[in-house]
């Protein structure tokens, strides 16, 4: 079927990875700013809310540096997906990618792992409306922990969400890009308000600028929504198949979306450590610990924050924000979900009539369905926004390492393919992205690790069961048994080390974690083959890039 494009979007934008079968039935339509809109979105929701109050329990004022650590960190792993993006734009790319590059049995495993982070998410920021919503309707939920009533809200919640997303890529990015507009500008005026109320004593004083150690500093880009705050890149991908100019516009989005980002939290991080009041806190100074638990910043940190720092405007502006910022975020990645499921059906994992796509409205109508149904499921599962958003966390990351190994064998077994973004000296950012993406899984910590695990595992269950499994052969199974064993020896570092039961202390478990990341990206590398699919692919772009330059 012909591609779904509007009058404006010339055809050799469109690459052949996002018109091949069912592909071509999405809309491309997405313009660089509606790309950049979706990102940005959903980076931007939650985190904002709680992640500067958890980031400041884990690490106190030293919670700047996780900021800035989980920046830098997303940044690196961001660029390598920006390449490989560009390279092979699509309807949930990040879950396709992998399987070009390792096969049918990996690209099931990583492609299952990521997908239950991207469906975890709207349950994650539902809950969040939900407990912020508590400061004014405290039935909503008991010792931080949804009542009957919050878990029947946070449900309305996500059908809400559900039928914005089911009339069409186009209307929903038009209501994104307006929301967005909202969260950007009301997270930066609450920064810098705080900011004007600043207290010097509060990083330096009340246990020095590191109380709680050094440790703390790291563990916090994984346990304090840090990281996950910073995943939202990924929205480019995912909805790069309905992109006008995939090729161009998707790197420029995600790595924008990146930079943006961490210059809002960074900023937002400083505001609250800064206006922390101890004496109206509800603690005694210098309890950072119990900064997210205990006190009036557990429920509604900035909030409570402005409120008692006197701008009582703007508390009210920030009631409303704590529904506005998270509830677009949900909607973003209800499609983003639908889209992975989409990619899974696609790859043929699973029952090709769950990723049919609509013909009216050009969406994976039933995988949106079916997604809606996980959320709900993980809500029930995690009640608590902290620990909806470190399994979210550890499931995503864990996904990323895929970037760095398909990067590199991308550039050895199709050299020839023309790149829009070129990552600068990848030998070195490849490698590097991979102990980068290892190491934030390992600061999730125990039990999140096992969690995962088990859920991967539980995966894997399902695939080795399932009717697709005369698809792949030993050979394949082989080529792609390093991604299980990495996830396996990294569980199991988690709970040896110093965020689990100590056998391995601190730094010693940060040198093991880089030396299993080291050795499995390299396994990574050296099993990754050109599949079928790729071939496919790479053969067709080689010949619409060769009627391109014989046509100029």
């Amino acid at each position: 079927m012909a591609d779904r494009r509007d009058d404006k979007t010339p055809v050799d934008s469109i690459p052949a990875s996002a018109r091949i079968g069912s592909q071509g039935r999405f809309r491309k339509v997405l313009s660089l700013w509606e790309l950049l809109f979706l990102s940005l979105g959903a980076s931007i929701g939650s985190a904002w809310l709680f992640g500067s109050a958890y980031g400041a329990s884990a690490a106190g004022p030293a919670s700047v540096i996780s900021w800035l650590i989980g920046g830098i960190f997303a940044l690196v792993i961001a660029v390598t997906w920006a390449e490989i993006g560009s390279l092979f734009p699509s309807t949930g790319a990040v879950v396709r990618i992998p399987q070009y590059v390792h096969g049918y049995f990996a690209g099931f495993y990583i492609g299952w792992a990521y997908y239950l982070a991207a469906v975890i998410v709207p349950p994650v920021e539902a809950v969040a409306i939900v407990t912020y919503a508590s400061a004014y309707a405290p039935s909503l939920t008991s010792g931080g922990v949804l009542t009957w009533e919050g878990y029947a809200v946070s449900i309305l919640i996500l059908l809400l969400t559900f039928a914005l997303n089911s009339f069409g890529v186009k209307l929903f990015a038009k209501f994104n890009t307006g929301v967005t507009w909202w969260k950007l500008l009301i997270p930066s005026t609450t920064a810098i308000a705080a900011l004007l109320y600043f207290y010097p004593p509060n990083f330096s004083s009340f246990g020095g600028f590191a109380p709680r150690g050094i440790a703390p500093i790291f563990s916090a880009v994984g346990t304090a929504g840090i990281i996950f705050a910073y995943t939202g890149f990924r929205a480019a991908m995912d909805y790069s198949g309905e992109a006008k100019n995939p090729r161009r516009d998707v790197p420029r989005a995600m790595i924008f979306s990146v930079l943006i980002t961490i210059a809002l939290y960074t900023a937002l991080e400083v505001a609250f450590v800064g206006g922390i009041r101890w004496g109206s806190s509800g603690l005694a100074p210098g309890d950072w610990a119990d900064l997210a638990t205990v006190g009036v910043y557990a429920s509604a940190p900035f909030y409570h924050l402005i409120s008692v720092l006197g701008i009582a405007l703007l508390a009210s502006v920030l009631l409303a924000d704590a529904i506005i910022s998270p509830l677009g975020t949900v909607g973003v990645y209800v499609g983003s979900s639908a889209r992975d499921l989409y990619a899974l059906t696609e790859g043929g994992h699973i029952s090709k009539r769950i990723g049919e796509v609509d013909r009216k409205y050009g969406i994976p109508r039933t995988a949106l369905l079916v997604s809606l149904l996980g959320g709900v499921i993980f809500i029930f599962a995690f009640p608590n926004w902290g620990e909806l958003a470190t399994f979210g966390t550890t499931a995503t990351v864990f996904t990323y390492v895929a970037g760095a190994t398909a990067l590199t064998v991308l550039r050895k077994r199709a050299p020839e393919l023309e790149r829009s973004f070129h990552v600068p000296f990848a030998t070195v950012i490849a490698p590097l992205a991979f102990v980068m993406a290892s190491l934030i899984v390992y600061w999730t910590t125990w039990p999140y690790t096992g969690y995962s695990l088990v859920a991967f595992m539980l995966g894997l269950l399902v695939f080795l069961l399932s009717k697709s499994r005369g698809a792949y052969q030993v050979g394949d199974i082989r080529k792609g048994i390093w991604i299980v064993v990495y996830s396996i020896l990294l569980a199991a570092t988690s709970y040896l080390g110093s965020y689990g039961v100590g056998l391995i202390w601190f730094p010693l478990d940060f040198v093991v974690v880089i030396v299993i990341a080291v050795a499995c990206y390299y396994w990574g590398v050296r099993s990754g083959f050109e599949t079928d699919e790729l071939r496919g692919i790479i053969e067709q772009e080689k010949i619409e890039q060769s009627l391109e330059h014989s046509a100029t």
